[in-house]
This record gives structure tokens, sequence and C-alpha cells, in this order.
């Protein structure tokens, strides 16, 4: 019996072990090697390559891309995927970039594409009759659908970033925690083998039940998410997502009627596929269009943003918000864990393993975030440049115009520069002017001014082919006048920028405090996490909320303390470049005023969206790194009081 045991336990073992194994290698080649899956679901011509991609899609993509902020669209592959839904693997931050796979009906561009398609229900259509005429209008995506579809896949490669890291790593924990809490427990029945195997398949039975709920809320609610995110990103996307899912449901009903018994087994009354595994992975599609349609009702056409559509982009919806995305992993992943929880002694097991992971999990992390904070300052023409630089359509960086390059030698050299080489002048394709690097470094530094800084008179931004939503702007009118007005900036304004950012890459003192900050954070909440609950002897649980509770409060000091630092480099850089010269003081008041101007007008653009974005003072409300607009001008205005005092006081001295 105890030889039998001994066999059963080895036998279980090495299936454990290649199951974790086979888990790992199958969930992550996924996401860091997502092409090996284009070549396995990509439809392909006769030849065996892909069929091309139709151009409007990717018209679409580049289009949703910017909407979205994604500045490497470049690392997005789009190809037509087999299935009549879409999907999308990898994330364009990876090294491998992300795939996204379209519906094979996306590549219908009229009825008679569809004809020829030789497409089959189990039985053969005939296209001509009203039935088949009907099917066929469901075949025929528009513009907005595709940009939905796109959208909502971008959604999943660039902001559920944590939830690839569950889905990559939660399988196969829950698999050696399902082993480890199996293996204990059963040695109670470690006489009688056929109890033992009972439990077993018991303890397998509730693991596996537990798991597939909580891994389809994970997945229904990653569904609605990107959703939400495509629709509310534009409404002409919502009306897009209202058409895809009431024709997909349309086209449901029609094959159920068609199919018969068979039909039935696959749709529901309502057009709802039936699921055929155990895990059903998308929603009902009757919910998604329930939610997509109150989206769209609660979004009108006033409410359409220019900036979205033009070269004011805010910042990426996709952008790691923190650097503290690996707390909030590490946070799922317990709730995870303990909701594994049934019995006494199983918690403390589940607490070992976690821990265990969120060791492994901080080591990435801390030096993660010390190669994210610092591979810019330290090569920042590699790393910035190539990323953040506005380019040609032949993809070479834009060329400076020599109005810009004029004022840069102006300013380096009331500054006090003799070797300008070792700063770096390009424009960036966001709305802020921005540096990295240091002249003290050995690679130098880069200094970038925002992409509508290359506008040198009202022709320009009239002829460079902003559009409002795919319509013309009238220019002519009030709105226009002042919407020029705010983009054309002046030789103070474009000085007093560049003087900002090279006042800020000579902070050393700054740049070597936020080199470790982070990264050390991180480090000592970790600490802290681990050794606390030791210190107050807390139970399982408790000491599950502590580490929560303790992650959560961590991360809004470590904004705080960030915030204040940031907030103190950028005011003194301010000042420093107001005193550099009189007309850059100008020039400053210039630059928040009128990007305070846009701010409103924004607002008053995109209704209820545009106050959730902008105070009524024109403050951005989301950059909430950024000191307020309203306060850094209010500033420099003291400033040229103070500066205009002190002129009339020498002058009636000298006098």
């Amino acid at each position: 019996m105890a030889a039998r045991t001994l066999s059963m336990d080895k036998i279980l073992r090495s299936l454990v072990g290649v199951g974790i194994g086979g888990l790992i290698i199958v969930r992550g080649s996924a996401e860091l090697f997502p092409h090996l899956y284009k070549q396995i679901y990509g439809v392909k011509d006769e030849k065996g390559a892909f069929i091309a991609v139709p151009d409007r899609c990717r018209e679409q993509l580049d289009v949703v891309a910017e909407r979205y902020g994604v500045k490497n669209v470049n690392n997005v592959n789009l190809f037509i995927y087999r299935g009549f839904h879409g999907i999308s693997l990898g994330s364009s931050l990876l090294p491998a970039g992300a795939v996204i796979g379209l519906p094979r009906w996306y590549l219908f561009q009229s009825e008679e594409d569809i004809r020829n398609s030789g497409l089959k229900f189990g039985k053969t259509v005939g296209w001509d009759s009203e039935f088949g005429k009907a099917v066929s209008e469901t075949f025929l995506p528009t513009d907005d659908m595709i940009a939905f579809t796109i959208g909502h896949e971008l959604a999943h490669t660039e902001e559920h970033f944590h939830l690839k890291l569950y889905h990559t790593f939660a399988p196969p924990t829950w698999l050696y925690i399902t082993y480890r809490i199996s293996n204990s427990t059963s040695k109670i029945f470690k006489h009688r083998f056929d109890l033992q195997a009972l439990f077993y398949l018991g303890i397998i039975g509730v693991s596996l039940f537990t798991y597939t709920r909580i891994y389809q809320k994970l997945r229904h609610f990653a569904e609605f998410d990107a959703d939400e995110v495509s629709a509310k990103c534009d409404p002409r996307m919502a009306r897009g997502g209202v058409d895809f899912f009431a024709m997909t449901l349309k086209r449901n009903l029609m094959q159920r009627a068609l199919l018969g018994k068979e039909g039935e087994k696959s749709f529901t009354e309502e057009g709802n596929f039936i699921a055929r595994s155990l895990i059903s992975t998308h929603p009902p599609f009757t919910d998604r269009l329930d939610r997509v349609k109150n989206i769209l009702e609660g979004l009108s056409t006033e409410r359409w943003s220019f900036v979205q559509q033009c070269l004011l982009q805010t910042t990426s919806l996709f952008s790691l918000c923190s650097p503290y995305w690996i707390i909030n992993t590490c946070r799922t992943t317990l709730l995870i864990l303990a909701s594994m929880a049934s019995f006494g002694h199983v918690m403390e097991l589940v607490g070992k393993v976690a821990n265990r992971f969120i060791v492994i999990s901080v080591g990435f992390g801390i030096g993660g975030l010390f190669i994210y904070k610092n591979a810019a300052e330290a090569f920042p023409n590699q790393v910035c440049k190539p990323i953040v630089g506005l380019k040609d359509e032949d993809g070479s960086l834009l060329k400076v115009s020599e109005r810009i390059r004029t004022q840069f030698d102006v300013v380096l050299n009331k500054l006090g520069y003799t070797n300008a080489n070792k700063i770096s002048l390009f424009i960036n394709q966001g709305v802020h002017p921005m540096s990295v690097g240091s002249t003290s470094f050995p690679n130098g530094a880069v200094v970038s001014l925002p992409k509508w800084y290359i506008f040198e008179n009202y022709k320009d931004i009239e002829t460079c082919g902003i559009t409002f939503q795919g319509r013309d702007i009238r220019w002519d009118s009030e709105l226009g006048i002042k919407i020029k007005e705010c983009l054309l900036p002046s030789d103070e304004m474009i000085a007093f920028c560049i003087a900002h950012e090279v006042a800020q890459t000579q902070r050393l003192d700054y740049k070597a405090i936020n080199a470790v900050l982070a990264p050390s954070w991180l480090y000592l909440t970790y600490k802290l996490a681990y050794i606390g609950p030791r210190m107050l002897q807390l139970h399982t649980v408790l000491d599950i909320l502590f580490k929560l509770v303790l992650c959560r409060l961590s991360y809004l000091c470590y904004k705080q303390v960030h915030m204040k630092l940031y907030h103190d480099v950028v005011y003194q850089a301010d000042v420093m470049a107001a005193k550099c010269e009189p007309r850059m003081l100008q020039g400053g008041i210039d630059v928040f005023t009128k990007k305070i101007e846009l701010n409103r007008i924004r607002r008053r653009l995109m209704g209820r969206k545009g106050q959730n974005c902008f105070t009524e003072e024109g403050n951005d409300i989301e950059s909430r790194i950024y000191p307020l607009l309203t306060d850094r001008l209010k500033r420099l205005k003291d400033l040229e009081r103070g500066t205009a005092l002190v002129t009339g006081v020498r002058a009636e001295f000298s006098s």
C-alpha cells in the first residue's frame, strides 16, 4: 500500500510539473510571440501567403491609434482571422509587439464579394433570395464597425496589461496550489487508497469549478471594459459597436432558423452564442449591445472633441499610468488566491505560495522600474527620439524649422552653453514640450517641442489637414479664429519652452532622486509588508488585508512625494526661463494663457466629458503630475509685476 501511494505521488508530481511548465509556455508564448498565432489562425491564399488586409482597415487602425494616443502603432500588426470575431495577442509595449485579427468577413466590401467567397452555413444559401439578401446584409461591415473592433482589441493589448499577467501566471499557480492542498490534506486517508483517490478528485473538482467561475468573471469584465473604452472613444465607434452586435445577433437568428435543431444547439432565441466549452469567455451579445447602446445615448455630436482628432493629443489612454502596476497585479493575485480558501489551514498554504510569488514579482518590478526610470535619461537619443519623435511619411524624424533652430541657438547662448552638440532638438508627437538626459551625461540630452509648434502662420494651420470628426473646420468662424490663435506660437513662446526644458535637464539632484525613488519605494513597501504581519502576529486573512492596505497607502504616498518633487522642478524651471530674458517671460505668460484658453474651448466642445477632463479655469484634471496651468501663469505674472516694480525703483533712483 505504501509503495502504491509513493508511486501515485511521483506520478502526480510529474504530471503537475509538466502541467505547470506547459501552462506557462502556452500562456506566455501567446503574449510574447503573438506572430506565431498569426501563422496558425491567419487566413491564407492558395499560395500560402496571408491575405492582405484591406486598406480601409489599416486606415481605421491609424485613426483609432491616434485617438488612443498609441505612439508605437508600428508594433501593432493587423491580419485576417479565420473566425467571425476579432482576436488580439501581445502588446505594443512588448518587444514582439501585438497582433490584431479582424473577422474574415471584414474582407467583404460588396455583395459580389460575399457571393464569390464560398460561404456556407451547413446548407446552400441562395444569395438572390430574400433570405440570402438579408444574410448578405449582415456581412457588409462599415468603417464604424471596423473602428469599433480595432478599438476593442487595442483596449485588450494596451490597457489590460495587468490582466495579461494574471492570465499568464494564475493558471500554473492555481494548479500548483491545488496540488499542494490535495497532497497535504489527503494524508488523512493515507491507509485507504480508494478514499485518497476520491478525495483527490473532489479537491480537483472544487478547484476547477472555482477557477472557471473566476476566470469567466474576469474575461467578461475585460470584454465589457474593452467595449466601453472603444465606444467612449468616439460616437461613431459607439454606433459601430451597436451595428456590429445587432448584425451579429441578426445573423445568428437567421442561422438558427436555417439549421433547425443544429441551430438551436448553437444559438439562443435571442441570437447569443451557446458556449461549447466549460468556460464562456465572451459575455452574451445582447448584454454587450445594451451596454454600448447606453454609452451611445450618453454621447452627442456636440461632445465630439476637436482635440482628439487633431494635433492636440492628451496623454495616452494606455500609457502605464503608474510604475506601481506590479503592486496592483499582486493585489489581484492575492484576492484570487484568497477566494480558493474553503477550509482552515488552506489559507496558510495560500499565504506562503502568494508570498513566494510576490517576492519574484517585486524583484522583477524593482528591476523594471529602474530600467523604466533611467533608460531614457541614459540613452535619450536612442530611446526617446525614435518613440516620441514626429516623423515624415518616409519614417524619418521631421526636420526642425529654422525659426525654432534660431531660438534654440539664442537660448543656449543666453544660458551660457558653448557646446550645443550635447543637446539635440526635435519635434515630438504630443502637446507638451519635454526633455530627458543632461549635458553632464555621456550621451547628452534631448529637448523636444510640441508638434503644433511647427505652425508659422494661420495659413499653415488651415492647410495642415486638421479635421473635426472627419469634417472640415470653418476657420473663418469665431471658434475657428480662437483655435488658430491658440495654435500659433510666437518666437517668445518657443524661446520660453526651450529655456524651460534646458533648465530641467540641469536638475541633476532631481534626476538622481527620481532614478532610485520608485524602485526603492517599492522595495521598502515590500519589506514593510513582509515584516509588519510577523511583528503583529496577524492571521493569514488579516495578513492579506494588511498587505493590500499598505500597498494602497504606499502608492498614494509615493504619488504625493513624486508630485511635490516634480512640481518644484517645474516651477524653478519656469522662473529660470522667465529670468533669462524679458521677452521669454512674456512668452511664458502667452504659453499658459493660450493653453488655458484652448482647454476651455475643449471643455465646451466635449460637453460632460469635457467637464471630467478640464476645470472651468482651464486646468487639466487628468494630468495631475503637472502643476496647475493657472498656478504657473500666476507665478509668472507675479514675477512680471515684481520685475516691473524693481525696474521702476531703479529708474527713480538713477534719476
